[in-house]
């Protein structure tokens, strides 16, 4: 038999690609001064092959560049970019790892990177681009000693302006002796996809220790060699295991050209998704940037106990203990709660839920004793809860309307001031809650103004109904409450009604024998309504003394006046009562003693300047007017005409007006003249116990 045919020679390899061909006089980057800047008209071909038409007869835009892979066009407005008759800088991708970085520290450790070559505003001296890393020993260059001085760095302002070599190596060395969780989670830094991602028979599980740590290392790898860059660690976080790469990448303060100076400053190299060259960013890698970002925050060991004290502050008591935040912690992480599994994976805001609301401190009616425990109800809630609980219906079926409600009482459904809600979560105002370090958020919305409103507002809406009238709740768009308060033909064809009446009937008036208007002046009948309308109202948290002044108010009111009104008067002081504006019990004590301060002074009368904002409803000028005895002046023989002239019909006549006198010559009038309803301001004046301070608002 003939000798099988020989296999055929190999294929030779391709050739190696050829040299970067540049144009002459054209190299890596181009000054202004080099050969055919401004007159050269040709191409730049950059080491990755592509070419780029670079040069034309104008000076104009500066230094030509073959240093990455970008086209950037200095006359983009003639529409021509890359051709002849137009300016290019190219920056070649091949070459952009040769550039010379440095960085910018300012004093307190921030710090920007600088190419000093580069014609991108973030990217040079002092572009105000400033990041925080972490520096080795929080130690970093500054311009105190030598620490800022050549051949590494050198001063710049405020600033110190360095050079940096960055460096990747392995973290850890030995397979057999695998790093703690903590440990593994401090120095790795730097992600690697999952083992699993890789074609089958890539990775092997290699160690594993109690805590979780996964050692992954390719199965190419000899046995007892030293751990590379490649190695991959899986670390549990959360219920979820991250994959990170055996290496880190450090930036170092290091400078002085051939003859390399090192100092003993240098940072964790932070990671980034997106490219810094101009044109390379891309919508897939911010996104992958963003999940990071989201991922990292969701995952961090702070945001169960983060999330739960806030939710703890919202449901039950604004001052948790540590013990119950890790409950609920514990709950979100594992999503199981008490023995109940809910979806056993991380993040579970049912499981947290419910371990804020079955917990001991969100049950134990003991704690309602301890005046550090519960909450300050929001002004909103308690609004809502008197709808609700008084079964407020619209005779028309209409939906309620609350208007501006955050101007009044300082909430308003869906439109919180920022998003950070409408207070601070750790607020606490001044007095007895912060000189005992407790937390009272809503006292944020506690302030005078507020609380009269709400209260104001309250009282109508439980003596007229929904509505704008006496400072109620409602809008007042069509309304006329003159009408509406005397309930006229007007109000029942033309007017806009009440926008919501008041439902509730307290359960002891239907029962047999309750007779109007004397059983509820019994001491029994007004303990029946009060006792219900306390269940309603503040869960049967009602105080025995404030029970007795309400119960006490009911019987009277009853008697002369009928169950509604006496209801109604009975709903007025319990808007009132610390009760209802907490939700702890409230045990009278004695009244603070305010320690004795002695008095500072000179001996005089003590006087303060009280200031009345009429919110534009008193103006200057209709409230202190020139009178008579003005000093002459060239627009005007006599002021108080010429006040009249400007004022129009809004303006007062002189016999109108109250007289008071000025110290002579110190004024432009010697007498003025105040509203004739300021008859008390007007005595007060005389007496010397008021003063007039005109012109001081924004107008």
């Amino acid at each position: 038999p003939r000798p099988p045919p020989s296999p055929p020679p190999p294929t030779p390899p391709p050739p190696a690609p050829p040299p970067p061909q540049y144009p002459p006089g054209l190299s890596d980057t181009v000054d202004d001064s080099a050969p055919g800047v401004g007159s050269y008209t040709g191409w730049c071909t950059c080491p990755n092959g592509i070419t780029y038409a670079v040069g034309d007869n104008v000076d104009a835009c500066g230094s030509l560049a073959c240093i990455g892979g970008v086209g950037w066009d200095c006359s983009s407005h003639w529409q021509r970019p890359h051709a002849h008759g137009s300016r290019t800088r190219v920056m070649c991708a091949g070459s952009y790892m040769s550039c010379h970085l440095k960085v910018q520290v300012d004093s307190t450790g921030l710090v920007a990177i600088v190419h000093p070559d580069t014609w991108w505003s973030r990217f040079k001296r002092d572009s105000g681009e400033l990041f925080r890393v972490r520096w080795a020993g929080d130690a970093y260059p500054t311009l105190e000693g030598t620490n800022c001085s050549q051949p590494a760095c050198e001063i710049r302002h405020s600033s110190c302006l360095c050079d940096v070599r960055v460096s990747v190596a392995p973290i850890f060395s030995s397979a057999a002796s695998l790093p703690s969780l903590a440990d593994a989670a401090e120095q790795l830094r730097i992600g690697a996809p999952a083992p699993h991602a890789h074609d089958a028979g890539t990775y092997a599980l290699a160690a594993a220790r109690p805590d979780g740590v996964e050692l992954h290392l390719p199965t190419a790898q000899q046995s007892g060699a030293p751990l590379d860059e490649s190695a991959i660690f899986g670390l549990p976080v959360n219920g979820s295991v991250r994959y990170f790469f055996n290496k880190g990448s450090t930036v170092t303060i290091a400078g002085g050209g051939d003859t390399v100076h090192v100092t003993p400053f240098s940072f964790r190299n932070a990671p980034h998704f997106v490219s810094f060259l101009d044109g390379h960013a891309t919508v897939r890698d911010a996104q992958h940037e963003t999940d990071a970002v989201l991922d990292h925050f969701y995952r961090h060991p702070n945001t169960a106990p983060f999330l739960c004290h806030r939710l703890i502050q919202r449901f039950t008591t604004s001052n948790p203990s540590p013990r119950y935040v890790a409950a609920c912690s514990a709950a979100f992480r594992t999503g199981a709660h008490a023995g109940t599994t809910y979806s056993r994976r991380y993040g579970d805001l049912g499981a947290a839920v419910a371990a804020i609301l079955l917990d001991r401190e969100a049950r134990d009616e003991i704690l309602d004793s301890d005046p550090t425990h519960g909450q300050l109800r929001e002004p909103l809630l308690k609004v809502l809860h008197l709808l609700r609980s008084l079964d407020y219906k619209s005779d028309k079926g209409a939906e309620f309307e609350l208007h501006n409600l955050d101007s009044c009482i300082g909430q308003q459904a869906h439109q919180a001031p920022s998003v950070f809600n409408f207070f601070k979560p750790d607020s606490t105002p001044a007095g007895v809650a912060r000189e005992t370090g407790v937390a009272v958020p809503e006292a944020d919305t506690s302030t005078s103004p507020l609380v009269v409103c709400l209260l104001n507002g309250i009282n109508s809406l439980v003596t007229r109904g929904l509505t704008s009238c006496g400072n109620g709740f409602a809008g007042n768009n069509q309304r006329n409450c003159w009408h509406e308060e005397r309930r006229t033909d007007y109000y029942f064809s033309s007017a806009r009604p009440i926008d919501a009446v008041r439902g509730f009937a307290p359960a002891a008036w239907a029962e047999p024998g309750w007779q109007p208007g004397v059983s509820g002046a019994t001491e029994d009948g007004a303990a029946k309504v009060v006792g219900e309308l306390s269940l309603l109202l503040t869960a049967g948290r009602l105080s025995p003394h404030a029970r007795g002044v309400i119960a006490s108010a009911y019987r009277f009111r009853a008697g002369g006046w009928g169950d509604q009104s006496a209801l109604s008067r009975a709903l007025q002081l319990f808007a009132v009562s610390l009760e209802f504006h907490t939700t702890n019990f409230n045990e009278l004590g004695q009244p603070r003693q305010l320690a004795a301060t002695g008095r500072v002074g000179d001996g005089k009368r003590y006087r303060a300047v009280v200031v009345l904002f009429m919110n534009g409803g008193l103006d200057s000028y209709s409230l202190l007017v020139p009178h008579s005895n003005c000093k002459p002046h060239p627009t005007h023989a006599d002021l108080h005409e010429e006040y009249r002239a400007v004022r129009g019909v809004v303006g007062i006549n002189r016999a109108e007006l109250l007289p008071i006198q000025s110290v002579p010559g110190t004024q432009p009038c010697d007498v003025f003249g105040v509203n004739p309803v300021g008859d008390a301001m007007r005595d007060l004046y005389d007496d010397g116990q008021l003063s007039f301070l005109a012109n001081i608002g924004s107008l």
